[in-house]
């Protein structure tokens, strides 16, 4: 039986610490469109970012909600540094077909509200 789709774009994110390629069979090899700038187009462009991630990279995934096509995951990405992502993927025929991301730098000091964006450092995981 395949990976569920939560399953899917999991192994997909974690696939920028591990560099398994297998994950990468769940982007649609005809169509992915990457709304990160930063990112090469289509699936050579996904292949490229997990192959040139620092040695250092680790992805840990807080937080995964799927509703329909749409799997929104909330990880913790490091590389040479912190940060914390929002990331949705959209699936279509069951393949990774799209992803939308937005990376900060994880707050080291609350906000003035005295909220961390890294909800797991309120309590103290």
């Amino acid at each position: 039986m395949p990976p569920s789709r939560k399953q899917q774009v999991v192994d997909l994110l974690k696939s920028l610490e591990t560099k398994d390629p297998v994950p990468f069979a769940y982007v649609n090899p005809n169509k992915y469109i990457q709304h990160n700038l930063q990112v090469g187009p289509g699936p050579a462009g996904v292949a490229a970012l997990i192959q040139n991630m620092p040695p250092d990279a680790s992805v840990n995934t807080i937080r995964v909600l799927k509703m329909a096509t749409m799997s929104s995951l909330t990880p913790n990405t490091t590389s040479s540094g912190h940060a914390s992502a929002s990331t949705s993927f959209a699936s279509k025929i069951g393949l990774i077909a799209e992803h939308w991301d937005n990376l900060q730098e994880t707050a080291t000091e609350p906000s003035p509200s005295g909220q961390h964006y890294d909800r797991r450092a309120r309590r103290g995981v």
